[in-house]
């Protein structure tokens, strides 16, 4: 990185550190009309896109108050969000700083009640994530990372931890989707000493690597950048590892199709 580049890094990220209580009460907003629809949710209310993925009014009306509130936050940063349209990549590509927003992150866990969802919300700067939000509307719980400044829980301050170990050890903590289920990676799991299965839906799963509370998520299917990019920055700076799953090639955001490669996120590998 040269000087210039790590001196506007290092101006983006202090603004969002700074702006961090903003950033909850916008969530907190969005989160209290999330779980207004959850409460009160019928099956004939759930509408779906053309990749045939789920939508509700909670999708669209999170969506909203997110947007308006990121751009009131810095009008000069666009928002790149899954429920808005999405301009053309000759246009985005000329983005140094853009937000990529997911309103509700496991809307499969919302339609079927769960309570494991949540708002996902990743800040990038020349392709790289540089600070990221998890916002839980059901515990009223956001966990942030910034660049350089650690990942944290935002209401008690509290410092997240990733778990230490090596990849030969019996019984580590394995994270699978809860509704997205692929043999390859069911095949990658079996490569390991009597793993943990650990099934949980949408965005949780990076909470449990970022708070040591699971050892390893691997994930060799498809998802879209919105998706993990916050999850990406949230264990880097609890002091995990996140990287593509093939190659040791760094992941870059805000690609031409916005899908996220495959990839595996985990705590600490002593032995890596």
């Amino acid at each position: 990185m040269n000087p210039d580049s790590a001196d506007k890094t290092l101006v983006l990220t202090e603004f969002i550190y700074s702006r961090i209580g903003e950033l909850y009460k916008i969530c907190n907003e969005a989160g209290a009309v999330i779980m207004e629809v959850y409460q009160n949710l019928k099956p004939h209310e759930v509408s779906y896109k053309s990749d045939y993925s789920p939508v509700t009014e909670a999708d669209l009306q999170s969506n909203r108050i997110l947007t308006a509130g990121l751009r009131d936050l810095d009008s000069s940063v666009p928002v790149i969000s899954e429920e808005s349209p999405i301009e053309d990549y000759a246009e985005r590509r000329k983005y140094r700083k853009v937000w990529l927003l997911d309103p509700l992150d496991g809307t499969q866990g919302f339609i079927r009640k769960t309570g494991e969802f949540a708002i996902n919300a990743a800040l990038i700067l020349d392709e790289k994530v540089v600070a990221g939000i998890i916002y839980l509307p059901g515990e009223g719980k956001m966990y942030y990372a910034v660049q350089g400044y650690g990942a944290h829980e935002y209401s008690t301050g509290e410092k997240l931890s990733v778990s230490s170990f090596r990849k030969g050890q019996p019984s580590l903590k394995m994270l699978t989707s809860k509704h997205h289920k692929d043999a390859e990676t069911a095949e990658w799991i079996q490569n390991f000493n009597s793993p943990e299965k650990i099934a949980i839906g949408g965005s949780l799963k990076f909470i449990h690597i970022a708070t040591g509370k699971a050892d390893y998520y691997p994930r060799l299917s498809s998802l879209m950048e919105w998706d993990a990019a916050a999850g990406h920055i949230l264990i880097i700076e609890a002091g995990g590892s996140f990287t593509q799953a093939r190659n040791d090639r760094p992941i870059h955001y805000n690609s031409a199709k916005l899908i996220h490669p495959p990839f595996i996120a985990s705590g600490k590998i002593l032995d890596a």
